[in-house]
């Protein structure tokens, strides 16, 4: 009997679970949501940023990565600036290890991070695009 190995997504999100984050926040908008098991992109399902891959265990590699921000809101604005291009949160993902299977058990390692900007505050996103760099903080996750 052959063994059939399978393909898998794995979803990594970072998200704020309130409404807003608060008066110390600015009351930027918040993901205003719990854990879910939906696919990261699905409405309504928001993330500050999401990192996405699919792990081939059949072929022992990783077939794609996205690393996403869903826009975020500040209270003086309206638009909901799509993040692409030098806004575009980064990541990466490793696979360390792939062991041969002992008694039909696999193992696979991975190691990854990501990280974006959120670039709802004033002026942020231009001098991100003009300088590569931006005054606000970057939200940065290893996995």
């Amino acid at each position: 009997m052959a063994i059939q190995l399978a393909n898998y997504e794995i979803n990594i999100r970072s998200f704020h679970p309130e409404k807003d984050f608060g008066w110390s926040g600015l009351w930027f908008e918040g993901d205003n949501r719990g854990f879910s098991l939906k696919p990261s992109g699905v409405k309504p399902t928001t993330s500050r940023i999401w990192h996405r891959l699919q792990l081939s265990t059949k072929n022992s590699k990783i077939n794609s990565v996205d690393t996403i921000s869903d826009p975020s809101k500040a209270p003086w604005g309206d638009a909901k600036k799509i993040y692409k291009g030098k806004l575009a949160p980064k990541g990466r993902v490793t696979l360390k290890n792939s062991p041969p299977s002992i008694k039909n058990i696999y193992q696979y390692r991975l190691e990854g991070q990501y990280g974006g900007v959120n670039h709802a505050m004033p002026g942020s996103s231009e001098l991100q695009e003009e300088l590569d760099l931006s005054y606000v903080p970057t939200l940065n996750v290893k996995c």
